[in-house]
C-alpha cells in the first residue's frame, strides 16, 4: 500500500493508487498527513464491463464522505468522477471513453468524526455482536430441568 501526500503548489494532495482506497488505515493517514483533496488513479482495465469499476468508485466516495476530502476518481478505462465531501458528482466520464473534468473543489483540513471515533464504533459494533452471539448460544444450548422425585 503507498499512502502519500504531497504539496501540489499550494494544496496538499493525499495520492492513492488504484485499490489503495479500500483500506481505512490510508485514509486515516491520508488526512494525518494534512491532505486537503484525495486523488485515487487507477487502471481498471482488467476489471473489463464488469460492475468493479462502479464498486471502486462507490468506495472512493464513501471514503470522500468519511474524511471530508474532495475526491477525484481517475480511470485509465472505468468509471472516473470528481466526488466532493458530501459523496455528490462534481464531474463524471462516461466509462471507456477520452475525455477531460474540470471542476472547483473544495479544500478541506482537520479531521471529521467518522475518522476520529470511527474505530471506537467498530470495536463497539464487534463486541455488541459477540455479546449477541453469546447470548443466542446460551439460549440454544439451555436444557430445560427435570424435576426429580
Amino acid at each position: 500500500m503507498i499512502d502519500v501526500a504531497t504539496d501540489a503548489g499550494p494544496v496538499r494532495v493525499g495520492i492513492a493508487i488504484c485499490f489503495d482506497i479500500i483500506f481505512d488505515q490510508q485514509a486515516v493517514e491520508l488526512v494525518g498527513d494534512e491532505a486537503e483533496v484525495v486523488f485515487a488513479q487507477t487502471n481498471n482495465a482488467d476489471f473489463g464491463r464488469t460492475d468493479e469499476s462502479a464498486q471502486q468508485l462507490a468506495i472512493a466516495r464513501m471514503r470522500a464522505i468519511e474524511t471530508g476530502r474532495a475526491l477525484v476518481n481517475i480511470s485509465t478505462v472505468g468509471t472516473s468522477a470528481i466526488v466532493a465531501p458530501d459523496g455528490t458528482d462534481l464531474a463524471q466520464l462516461t466509462p471507456f471513453t477520452a475525455d477531460a473534468m474540470v471542476a472547483e473543489l473544495p479544500l478541506v483540513s482537520g479531521e471529521t468524526p467518522a475518522l476520529r471515533f470511527g474505530a471506537v464504533f467498530a470495536a463497539l459494533w464487534v463486541l455488541c455482536g459477540a455479546a449477541g452471539t453469546g447470548v443466542g448460544v446460551a439460549v440454544l444450548l439451555r436444557r430445560p430441568r427435570i424435576a426429580s422425585d
